[in-house]
Formats: structure tokens, sequence, C-alpha cells
């Protein structure tokens, strides 16, 4: 009994520091806990974060490649004004020919396109001629000459002089 009584009085001598070290553990196991859920909380927001900045980075991709795609494709979305009749007299006067006739416009429409087919009748020598076509060539519309016709004009002063006629078809992507 004297050993208990040497236990109860050192115990409350030391009541105090017991009680201390008592809440110090419980201090301890309650910080590693909030540590442990703040772990897991920084490491969910880490996760996100990469998620987050994924997406970014393929947004930016995808606005790139739009803005590619647009630059691309601008020769060929249907615009104002369309090729004209007046179009092919600048050209056939570029490439020294005469303009005999020119037809109004005439629009086909498909689901993705649209296409405004010309019919032109010129003369002019081979050479001239052939300037004309690469002049159309040339240009940035998505340009199909439909059919050509050439043959030889009769020409009082005798000079070698081509009458040429053909449709020309401008293709144009339609707009969103």
């Amino acid at each position: 009994m004297a050993f208990n009584d040497i236990n109860l009085q050192l115990v409350s001598r030391n009541k105090e520091k017991l009680i201390f070290l008592a809440i110090m553990v419980l201090a301890l196991l309650a910080a590693w806990k909030i540590f442990k859920m703040q772990k897991d909380k920084t490491a969910a927001i880490n996760e996100e974060t990469a998620i987050q900045e994924q997406r970014i980075a393929l947004a930016l991709e995808l606005s790139g490649l739009d803005k590619k795609i647009s630059q691309d494709s601008s020769p060929y979305l249907k615009k104002d004004p369309l090729l004209s009749a007046r179009s092919f007299q600048e050209f056939a006067s570029k490439a020294e020919v005469e303009t005999i006739s020119v037809s109004p416009p005439k629009e086909l429409n498909d689901d993705f396109s649209s296409v405004v087919l010309f019919d032109l009748e010129l003369k002019g020598s081979y050479h001239n001629l052939a300037k004309f076509v690469s002049i159309l060539e040339s240009q940035e519309n998505m340009l199909r000459i439909q059919s050509i016709s050439l043959k030889e004009s009769v020409d009082p002063s005798g000079a070698n002089i081509l009458s040429l006629t053909m449709a020309v078809g401008a293709t144009y992507i339609k707009g969103q």
C-alpha cells in the first residue's frame, strides 16, 4: 500500500504536468488529423489545377486551329462582292483580248457550297487567250472551267484571231 500511496502522491504533485501532457497528446492527434485532411484537399486542388491547365491548353490549341482554318478557307468563303462580269472584263483587258459577251451569273446551291456560273465569249490571239486563262487560274477564288471551245474567227484584216467560248464556275464554301 505504501507503493500506491507514493504513486498517488506523485500523481497529485504532477497532476498539472500529466494534464498538460494529455492535452498535448490530444492536440498533436488533432493537428495530425487536420494536416492529413489538408494534405488530401491540397492534392485534390493540385489535380483539379492540372486538369484545368490541360483544358486551357486544349482551348488555346483549338483557337489557333480555328484561326488557321479561317485563314486557309477565307478565299473560298462566299463573300461580297462575288466574281462579276466586270471582273472578267478586267481580266480580258489585262490579257489584251476582246470581250464579246459575259452572261449574268447563274447560282447553283449545294448543301455546303455554292457555284456561280458565267458564260464567256472572247476574241484574241492564241497567246493572249492563253494569258487570259492563266489570269483566271491565278485568282484566289476556286474557279473551275466547266466547258471550253476554241475556234478560228473570221477577221477581215486577215489577222490570226481565235474565238474562245467558255463556262466558268466560281465555287464558294457556304459560311456558318
